[in-house]
């Protein structure tokens, strides 16, 4: 590389707002729902999804034990916030997207799990990793600010008394939760409740009909049921029960349905089980979904996937006596794709037996009782569905799935998108212009890549699929590269330029191998003329040509794949390149320094891997790496000899998983911290650190981070969060809160609250 010296300040201005203009956009990727999706192009998704969490938190396991969420959301509160002295002067605020519009006017928003509409007031929506929300005034209101876990599974109202509320959380087989809530004030304060087993996710809560002391919860560690509205629980049958349903006249009988094994029913109300059998399968029972018609009970639909291989459709089966006898009405289309373990569900009319919905990947609908099935192909229905809810008229039903909530005023017929309103999508990486302020992008699961043009206040949905790496060029913020999938072909994740801001793109990875690699990053030297850097499999690669051609920067393979990407800024010899591999012994932190690469992870502690190595934005010697995993006092270390060595200043953080880290660039003591628990501050260096969440929910999951430095413009500094499930946030540090936090003493307090807004 040559030396390059012309540089142009970073610069942002962040509108929020609600109301999203319509805007055709040329865009040749599909969108999901339609020829990606129907395909089986997204079938891995869920299954990458839980490989990003496993990363995260090893050697901890995927599904974290609700012990260690609950010691984590402990220590947390034993760490001093910024709030515990002078009141901040600043606060973080939303970015959106408050939906996002696809070229064909669909909006979306993110991960839905589980709706009520016949219960509340309005609307009320349980998001993956997004909390518990409901409408107010046309406005989504977020209920679960302070709770330690943003992954609600399940939830029910109180018929009657919709201010007290039961919430499950967890999101079954890919996040743990912290256990059961409940509040008695409609969301402003939540206390928890224990059960025995403790589940680390919620499939359904529903109420005993015509009951407001009755509520049962479908957990991955079995049925429980309350007779006095949650004072005592009971624990009624074990095993990982998907889903159930109550027959209408005579609530006593109850069907649902058992992991690994199929249909049990009850007559008495959860008191004693009996394995139904009569033609429904015995062999590869995976997760099931049933549902008993209100307007005639003896007719019941149960669908199941597969428990091994591929997790496809088994079959749809239905009874007309009650499930004492089945046959199969099992569509031609397999359209749970390969992910029938992550989102399987069915629904029938309370108003007519034979209309039925059912959900996978795609969604189906029969008119007939299940004798055929028609794919419902709208563009306003995004992919992957975990529930359907019919309102008691028989003619409103909505589904809750990977795009948000979608309804239907004509029993499933068609549908619209428009109360996609909610910040609640899934970002795993995030960038801003600087030659033009106003354009901001992100990476997500489930909804691709979206962008902004006009600061944030609306969004696009300019890629499908899931979302990965994005770089916006320094000079012209019309140009974007990103990396994209899910695909077909030689990449899992493929890489994309755009010229006129997301307008249209063209596919950019010639001289890349072939390689199934997932959530793979796009970074640049952050100068001009920009040169771009990707990973893919065990190789970095660059592009000195806005991507038209690649040439590997380490001739021979790493050991390992490269799991993340970061830059210094561009000197004499080129940036220095940190590239963390998947490994958590040996090599580790592959550091190209001068142009030469050196294993640099001596002096980080061994057994754990490296989720991110950032360097400071104008002193390239300086760069502060993060551990992966819960290991107390081992997440955060800052090297001064570009990883030569490095010191720990961990100090007192709580022990979170570690997200990323910005410095701010005029004063290396100020650290900001985002973790999978919400975000820090320290103002010496790291010496010491305290909570900064000021704004923001407690428990946000924060996956990247960048800073924005628009003082030439007056506006001041700004950080820039992007959040899995709630979205994108910014706060200005303009001069930084001149609060003088107080660093009391840690330790384990022997009483704790979470308390709301």
């Amino acid at each position: 590389m040559s030396a390059r010296t012309k540089s142009i300040p970073l610069v942002l201005f962040l509108a929020v707002g609600v109301f999203l203009a319509e805007g055709e956009r040329g865009n040749p990727v599909s969108e999901p729902g339609t020829e990606d999706r129907r395909e089986g192009k997204a079938e891995r998704g869920p299954d990458f999804e839980r490989q990003y969490f496993t990363r995260w938190h090893f050697p901890q396991p995927l599904i974290l034990d609700q012990e260690l969420l609950h010691r984590t959301a402990r220590e947390i509160q034993s760490i001093p916030s910024e709030e515990e002295s002078t009141s901040p002067v600043n606060s973080w605020t939303p970015v959106g997207p408050f939906g996002m519009f696809t070229i064909n006017g669909a909006r979306y928003t993110g991960r839905v799990l589980d709706l009520e509409v016949d219960v509340a007031p309005s609307i009320r929506m349980a998001s993956a990793s997004g909390g518990l929300w409901q409408y107010y005034l046309g406005f989504p209101v977020a209920m679960t600010e302070k709770i330690s876990s943003p992954a609600v599974g399940s939830f029910a109202s109180t018929p009657g008394n919709p201010n007290t509320i039961f919430m499950g959380t967890g999101e079954a087989y890919i996040r743990g939760g912290t256990g059961l809530w409940r509040t008695t004030n409609g969301g402003t304060t939540w206390g928890p409740i224990a059960l025995n087993p403790a589940p680390s996710a919620f499939f359904r809560m529903r109420y005993r009909p015509r009951s407001s002391t009755v509520l049962f919860a479908a957990t991955d560690a079995g049925m429980f049921r309350t007779t006095d509205n949650g004072t005592s629980w009971s624990a009624l049958l074990g095993g990982s029960i998907s889903d159930f349903a109550f027959h209408p006249a005579n609530p006593d009988t109850i069907l649902m349905t058992l992991w690994g094994i199929g249909v049990y029913k009850t007559t008495d109300n959860g008191t004693s089980w009996t394995r139904l059998l009569g033609g429904l399968p015995t062999v590869n029972v995976g997760r099931g979904s049933i549902t008993i018609s209100a307007s005639n009970p003896n007719i019941v639909y149960a669908a199941f996937a597969r428990d091994t291989g591929t997790a496809s459709l088994l079959g749809v089966y239905k009874s007309t006596n009650l499930g004492s006898t089945w046959s199969s009405v099992t569509p031609g289309t397999n359209y749970m794709g390969g992910q029938g373990w992550y989102n399987n569900v069915i629904a029938a009319s309370p108003g007519d037996p034979n209309i039925v919905l059912a959900g996978g990947v795609n969604l189906l609908r029969s008119t007939n009782g299940g004798a055929s099935w028609n794919e419902v192909t709208s563009g306003d229905v995004h992919a992957d569905h975990h529930v359907i809810l019919w309102k008691s008229d028989g003619r409103s039903v909505w589904s809750g799935n990977d795009g948000g909530v979608f309804y239907s005023s004509d029993k499933g017929e068609t549908w619209t998108s428009t109360s996609n309103l909610m910040p609640i999508t899934q970002y795993v990486n995030i960038d801003v212009g600087v030659s033009d302020v106003r354009v901001m992008a992100g990476g997500s699961q489930d909804n691709g890549l979206s962008i902004s043009v006009d600061g944030g206040n609306t969004w696009e949905y300019a890629i499908g699929g899931d979302g990965g790496g994005i770089t916006i060029d320094m000079a012209n913020a019309q140009r974007i590269y990103v990396t994209g999938g899910v695909w077909n072909g030689d990449w899992a994740f493929r890489r994309f330029r755009s010229t006129n801001t997301g307008s249209a793109w063209s596919d950019i990875n010639n001289g890349i191998d072939p390689e199934d690699q997932w959530y793979t990053q796009m970074r640049s030297d952050r100068t001009v003329p920009i040169y771009i850097f990707t990973n893919s499999g065990p190789y970095v690669y660059g592009s000195v040509n806005n991507g038209d051609s690649w040439v590997k920067y380490n001739a021979t393979p790493f050991t390992s794949e490269v799991a993340n990407l970061h830059l210094s800024r561009h000197t004499t010899g080129g940036a220095t390149i940190y590239a963390p591999l998947y490994a958590w012994t040996g090599n580790r932190l592959m550091v190209r320094d001068s142009s030469r690469w050196f294993e640099r992870s001596a002096g980080l502690p061994d057994n754990h891997s490296i989720r991110i190595v950032r360097s400071h934005p104008t002193d390239t010697r300086i760069a502060y790496a993060l551990l992966n995993g819960f290991t107390p006092g081992s997440k955060v270390y800052r090297t001064g000899n570009r990883g030569a060595t490095w010191t720990n200043i961990s100090t007192n953080l709580p022990n979170a998983a570690m997200g990323d880290i910005v410095i701010h660039p005029r004063n290396s003591n100020l650290l900001y911290l985002g973790t999978e628990s919400g975000s820090f501050r320290s103002t010496n260096g790291g010496a010491q650190w305290h909570r900064w969440n000021n704004g923001m929910p407690e428990a946000c999951i924060v996956t990247e981070m960048t800073y924005i430095d628009s003082s030439s413009q007056s506006n001041g500094l700004f950080i820039v969060a992007a959040t899995y499930g709630r979205g994108i946030w910014k706060r200005n540090i303009s001069g930084d809160d001149p609060t003088a936090v107080q660093q009391i003493a840690s330790g384990m307090p022997e009483t704790f609250s979470l308390l709301q807004n």
